[in-house]
């Protein structure tokens, strides 16, 4: 068979394919591909436990988040609690290290210069609406929290995306001013696979090193 006519063939079909889809509104050209990062580890088959997140922070304003949450499976034949861990690449400031520098800074750490734990207690919304257009959608607000010098409180942090559900997602939006930024599809994994009712609950926490 003559090679050039099937190649020929081939590029009329997945030609009529594509127009296909557009006239269908299956294929949107104009919409960047949404990346992922994350990870889901199993850790152990034990008793169900409140979830929590740790934020390492990295090179700013690049860090890692974990994410901790129970779930039902199957050990064998027996349904049981499971001990998961999601891994994640996670943004936070525009590369300053200092975490007192208001709108600039990375997420503080949790624990202060002189050894003081305060743990971040996020709360899921499931729809944020402000007047931003960066902090909506799925979100989970962080509150407020005083920096490492105990010298400024930084406010309005949150864990988000860009924009609400569904937007669009570069590797320049892990830059933030302080919150922590993932990407469109680990947040829509994240929001998808957490016990939120459990989650939200006053011992939840997270972690910031």
């Amino acid at each position: 068979m003559d090679v050039k006519g099937v190649s020929a063939r081939l590029l009329r079909i997945y030609a009529l394919a594509a127009i296909g889809g557009l006239g269908m509104g299956s294929l949107n050209l104009a919409a960047p591909a949404h990346a992922t990062t994350y990870t889901d580890q199993l850790l152990s088959y034990s008793a169900e436990s409140v979830p929590y997140m740790d934020f390492v922070r990295g090179s700013a304003p690049y860090g890692t988040l974990y994410i901790y949450y129970s779930t039902m499976q199957y050990a064998g034949s027996v349904l049981t609690p499971t001990r998961r861990k999601i891994t994640m690449k996670a943004g936070s400031g525009n590369g300053t290290t200092d975490d007192c520098v208001t709108n600039k800074g990375w997420l503080p750490k949790s624990t202060d210069n002189v050894g003081t734990n305060r743990p971040y207690y996020p709360r899921y919304e499931v729809n944020h609406q402000t007047s931003s257009t960066v902090v909506k959608g799925s979100v989970w607000n962080l509150g407020s929290h005083i920096c490492s010098k105990d010298t400024v409180t930084r406010t309005e942090l949150f864990i988000h995306s860009e924009g609400g559900n569904g937007g669009s997602w570069t590797a320049s939006n892990y830059y933030s001013e302080g919150c922590v930024k993932i990407d469109q599809g680990d947040r829509t994994y994240v929001a998808s696979v957490y016990n939120w009712p459990v989650f939200g609950a006053s011992s939840t926490h997270m972690d910031v090193n």
